[in-house]
Parts: C-alpha cells; structure tokens; sequence
C-alpha cells in the first residue's frame, strides 16, 4: 500500500465537484475508505520516506474532511478556488449591516450589566433568524457563480461570509 499526494484541492481529493452543494454522504465515505488507506498505522513497518508520505496524507484528509464538512468553512474555500487571481475586498459588508450588528452589540452590552434574560433570548432567536437568512443567501449567490456570473458575485459572497462572521460572534455573546 502507498501514501498518496495530492497537488489538488480538498473536493478532488475526495472525488468530489467542487460545489457549494455536496454530497455530505459521498464525503463521509470517502473519507473513511482514504482514512483506512492511508492511516499511518498501516505503514508501522514502511521505509521512513513512506511513513512521511502516510502522515502528510492522513493530516491532509483530516484538514479537508474539517473544512468540506463545515458550511462555512467550504464556502469560504470554493470562494478561495473560485477567485483564483482576483482581488476581493475581505471586510466589506452590505449596506446598513455594520449599523444593525453595532445597534445589536450596544443592546447586548446593556443586558450584560441589566441581565434581561427575556430580552436576551429575542435577540438570540433574532441573530439566529438572521445567521439562517445570510446562510440561505449563499447557496444561490454560489449558484449564480456556478452558472457563469460576474466577478460581483464572488464579492457578494465574500461579504455573505462576513455577515456570518459577525452574526456567530453576536451568537457566542448570547450564549
């Protein structure tokens, strides 16, 4: 048995098309059958270059299995592939946004040193509400790329996974 390289990305490595939308399933047993391929445990008795290549191997379908099975983590990678040479502004947000997240973060420091537990929750089912709005927003945005759209789009995701950045911080404070 040999450890394989890869100089590819994370979805040709487990034969997947890279797209937003995945086969969690197809994933998962893709990454079982590699892992036991290439698990570094079935090299015990390899020359020292093989075991290198068997470690690497396993470290890297562990670090694609993480990145293609997380949501956002995937995006933000197909974003990575997608963009290639171009340039995307990586703090831009859409309009009003920076406004509605500072409104929500003041009201949060408020329950802080108030502790209203009732206020507390509507505004978590809020940025709850909001996270799924912006999560929803990406697949077709992803579409529209995958159908040949400009190089807007591309930013216009860019600023998706900002929004969520910000909303999953607001969510930790609630928590």
């Amino acid at each position: 048995m040999t450890a394989m390289t890869t100089d590819e990305n994370y979805f040709h490595l487990f034969g997947l098309f890279p797209s937003y939308e995945i086969d969690l399933e197809a994933l998962d047993a893709a990454y079982e059958r590699l892992s036991l391929e290439h698990h570094p445990d079935f090299f015990a008795n390899a020359g020292t270059e093989e075991k290198a290549r068997s470690e690497r191997m396993s470290a890297e379908l562990n670090e694609g299995y993480r990145v293609l099975r997380s949501e956002s983590e995937r995006s933000a990678y197909l974003l990575d592939l997608l963009k290639a040479e171009r340039e995307l502004d990586s703090t831009q947000l859409p309009d009003g946004f920076l406004h509605e997240m500072f409104a929500l973060q003041e009201e949060v420091d408020e329950l802080a040193e108030n502790g209203n537990g009732a206020r507390a929750e509507e505004l978590k089912a809020q940025a709850e509400q909001r996270l799924q709005a912006v999560q929803a927003e990406r697949s077709a945005l992803f579409a529209n790329v995958q159908n040949g759209a400009a190089a807007e789009v591309l930013q216009q995701i860019q600023s998706n996974l900002n929004c969520e950045k910000y909303l999953t911080r607001l969510l930790g404070r609630l928590a």
